[in-house]
């Protein structure tokens, strides 16, 4: 089994290459495209991912496969039409056989929770997935919400960390792959010395969090729904801490993957989440090279 990711980015490319230089081309929609490039096209919306989502099971060799695949959550409960046309979109345009399912709830199918009812919170680079679920038997959403745009990986960088760069940094940027840089090696390098941000990084994650756990524990107040536990999955996973959290927290090492994982393991088939940041994939090469 082969696990991985690439950056969900998608490059037009006109005039002359050489792949032996710069890549693999995958022809798409009377295109040529690179995939997986930081400054191609990133998806915005959902339908968006429909749009690339046959550009990425195409670059990763699965065409005419049976292959299980995400969605965003809400998408994938309130509007099944957002299936259907993904479903449609695939087998016509690759003769892929999709099994697609819904991106933070799956994970429970790779988590083993223990307590009945979970809070399951999947944020990734643009938004925030939180669903309350019963696990109990067959497994039932009690209450779910999407926060696009508030409190993703993205908002972290930009709305908070960048604020505490400024006090220290009055140049700081504000793009998106610098900060991120700079937020992962946890210095900035000011050409003569590196300077931590360490203490930026404490400050931003922890104000961050509150306003995250503040927002999303108001509105299960107001649905008057509870719950036993919470799991964290997805990019926000590497970033959440215990502070604040009484009730069991469940964060799974290598949290990014859970999805995937959980798409593996409810199928047993290759495994593709899409989402606004990066793809991960998860293929039996063993059976690819038997083929």
């Amino acid at each position: 089994m082969k696990e991985g990711k690439f950056i969900s980015g998608f490059k037009r490319v006109v005039g002359g290459w050489r792949e032996d230089m710069q890549g693999k081309l995958i022809e798409y929609d009377g295109y040529r495209w690179q995939v997986g490039v930081e400054d191609g096209e990133y998806p915005l919306t959902v339908d968006d991912l429909l749009y690339f989502y046959p550009l990425v099971l195409k670059s990763l060799g699965l065409e005419g496969k049976e292959v299980a695949i995400s969605l965003p959550a809400e998408t994938y409960l309130k509007d099944r039409d957002y299936e259907r046309t993904l479903k449609s979109k695939l087998k016509d345009e690759l003769g892929v056989i999709a099994h697609v399912y819904p991106q933070g709830i799956v994970s429970l199918a790779y988590m083993e929770v223990k307590e009945p009812t979970v809070l399951v919170i999947d944020g990734g680079f643009n938004t925030i997935n939180a669903c309350v679920v019963n696990t109990t038997g067959e497994l039932k959403v009690k209450w779910l919400k999407t926060y696009y745009n508030e409190f993703g990986i993205r908002d972290l960088l930009e709305g908070y960390f960048r604020e505490e760069l400024l006090r220290k940094f009055p140049e700081v940027p504000n793009n998106f792959q610098i900060l991120l840089r700079v937020f992962l090696n946890g210095y900035v390098d000011t050409g003569f010395r590196k300077q931590s941000v360490e203490e930026e990084k404490r400050i931003s994650i922890r104000i961050w969090q509150d306003s995250l756990m503040r927002r999303i524990r108001g509105d299960i107040l107001r649905a008057n729904r509870d719950f036993d536990a919470i799991l964290v999955v997805g990019g926000l996973s590497y970033y959440i801490t215990r502070e604040g959290i009484e009730k069991p927290l469940y964060i799974p090492q290598d949290g990014e993957y859970a999805n995937l994982r959980g798409l593996h393991n409810a199928t047993s088939l290759d495994s593709v989440d899409f989402g606004f940041g990066h793809v991960k994939y998860l293929i039996d090469t063993e059976q690819k090279r038997r083929r």
